[in-house]
């Protein structure tokens, strides 16, 4: 029996469809066009009419580092302007630029804009964040060269328990591991120590919750972008589970912030039992320095467990994946373990493991910053975005509302700056500190040290304010490592390069290492 279906009536709904699906393009070309001819005296790698740049924008999605080269090798130190899918950037890569950028008041040049658009703060850590970032100039003010030997200890202490329980103990054969995981699982333990304390630090399922909460971020920041302003809000709603990480870590920490609250002197005394070592002091934690200085709506514990994800964010996220790279040079070579393994030797016989030990392992430090500057963290970093038209120092103009920012990688590889450039030289800036001053080469740059050239955190008073901290996580992870364990690779490999992630750069997530514990090492404790 043949049944025959009515046909579907005319949807009246059709010519609205029709009239917002023309008035969206009309509007996007108008905008284009106005933002263009805004630009028009910078010149654009590619095109700049509306829907042929756009063409460039999604080029740009899986090409930003090879487009920024070639853009570059185009038009040499002038400013260029690259189509990306939500707006013109304006890049610099000449040094005086550089230092411009980094003079400009944050009224002029808006580092906080940048920040919000490019993690799209409000959506995924939450509007708290975005407008009070008031954790921030606690990390200046406590974290510094001046303070760090308070929380050394502890610090040390901890890596050396991650070492022992996140990596091999076998000394008769090699196991293959993640760079990245055993990386994050070091960092997310020793950070967390300083943050949290014992026993949380520990804690299997808080560690997974911050680890996972860093890329959580980025994703859904990376998805958003995707989508016009005005619906942003509403993807968000659809796209991740944030807020229910943000409900666990409430629960983890409610009894630490409950106790500092009600009974600030029992916490010398509560952790000890987790203590390895009971000659170390605990040093106040970073939570009870936020308890501080948080207004009485961010000090409730739902509003604390925010910012110590938002601190993790930072702290786990760019640590691990400097440490990763470091360990892929480190078993690239046999030779970098033992040059940098004669020298923790030689001074920890003389200064014991000590913060002053630290500033004595100049090849550690001279290691970790080649690699930094190396494997920069993307193509475009130091974003700014304009309040207000802005002038560089040759007459360049940016009008307001411009998003401008470095092409660190075009930079850092620029043998104007460092012979060899694109070469991974290990002792590189070991030499340079040990010339005379008034050579007129570079001056020494610890790995703390930031110049136009040398952009790993940043540059100028807006640089990384946890790049101290951030520093002797990683010497001691180093260090530690190269007196414990043998890395290399297997038989045969090497250093996989880096990808790509639009403009960010990061470890290639499927290399392996090969480590082995030592049968005999120097004391660590």
């Amino acid at each position: 029996m043949h049944i025959s279906f009515p046909s579907p009536p005319k949807m009246a709904y059709e010519p609205v469809l029709f009239f917002f699906t023309f008035l969206t393009i009309a509007t996007f070309v108008l905008w284009h066009s106005s933002e263009t001819r805004r630009l028009r005296h910078i010149p654009t790698y590619g095109f700049s009419l509306p829907l042929l740049s756009h063409w460039d924008s999604l080029r740009f999605l899986a090409r930003a580092e090879d487009m920024i080269r070639r853009a570059h090798a185009v038009y040499g130190d002038r400013p260029f302007k690259i189509a990306l899918p939500d707006r013109w950037e304006v890049v610099i890569t000449k040094t005086e630029h550089i230092e411009d950028l980094r003079k400009a008041p944050d009224d002029v040049l808006s580092f906080h804009d940048s920040v919000q658009e490019s993690l799209q703060i409000t959506y995924t850590m939450g509007p708290a964040v975005a407008n009070n970032l008031y954790h921030i100039p606690v990390i200046r003010s406590i974290y510094t060269m001046k303070e760090l030997p308070s929380v050394f200890d502890e610090m040390n202490n901890e890596i050396l328990h991650a070492l022992s329980v996140v990596l091999p103990q076998s000394d008769e054969q090699w196991s293959p591991m993640s760079p990245r995981e055993l990386a994050m699982d070091i960092v997310a333990r020793a950070s967390n120590r300083i943050f949290v304390g014992l026993p949380l630090c520990r804690n299997k399922e808080y560690l997974d919750i911050n680890k996972q909460y860093a890329l959580d971020v980025l994703t859904k920041a990376a998805v958003l972008k995707l989508f016009p302003r005005f619906i942003r809000r509403l993807v968000s709603v659809f796209f991740s589970n944030i807020e229910a990480k943000i409900t666990k870590v409430h629960g983890m920490i409610n009894t630490l912030v409950m106790e500092y609250k009600e009974h600030v002197q029992v916490l010398d005394t509560k952790f000890k039992e987790f203590e390895d070592d009971s000659s170390i002091k605990h040093s106040k934690l970073f939570i009870h320095e936020l308890l501080d200085v948080a207004s009485e709506e961010e000090a409730s514990v739902y509003s604390i467990a925010r910012r110590i994800l938002a601190v993790n964010f930072a702290a786990i996220h760019t640590t691990s994946n400097a440490f990763t790279h470091v360990l892929l040079h480190l078993a690239d070579n046999p030779t970098y373990l033992q040059e940098l393994r004669s020298e923790v030797e030689v001074v920890v016989q003389t200064y014991g493991w000590t913060f002053d030990a630290l500033m004595h392992m100049h090849k550690i430090d001279a290691f970790l910053t080649e690699s930094q500057r190396r494997n920069t963290m993307g193509a475009l970093i130091m974003d700014r975005r304009a309040r207000k038209p802005f002038v560089f120092s040759d007459g360049t103009m940016l009008p307001a509302g411009t998003a401008v920012s470095i092409g660190a990688h075009i930079v850092q590889a620029d043998d104007r700056h460092y012979e060899n450039a694109c070469e991974f030289e290990p002792w590189r800036f070991e030499r340079e500190a040990s010339l005379p001053s008034g050579s007129g080469t570079s001056p020494a740059m610890r790995l703390t040290k930031t110049t136009p050239t040398c952009l790993g955190f940043g540059h100028g008073r807006l640089a990384c304010p946890g790049r101290f901290f951030a520093a002797m996580e990683l010497h001691l992870m180093l260090a530690h490592l190269v007196m414990q364990f043998d890395v290399k690779y297997v038989d045969g490999e090497h250093r996989p390069p880096n990808v790509w992630f639009v403009s960010a750069c990061v470890p290639n997530p499927k290399a392996k290492i090969l480590l082995r514990k030592r049968s005999s090492s120097l004391d660590t404790n």
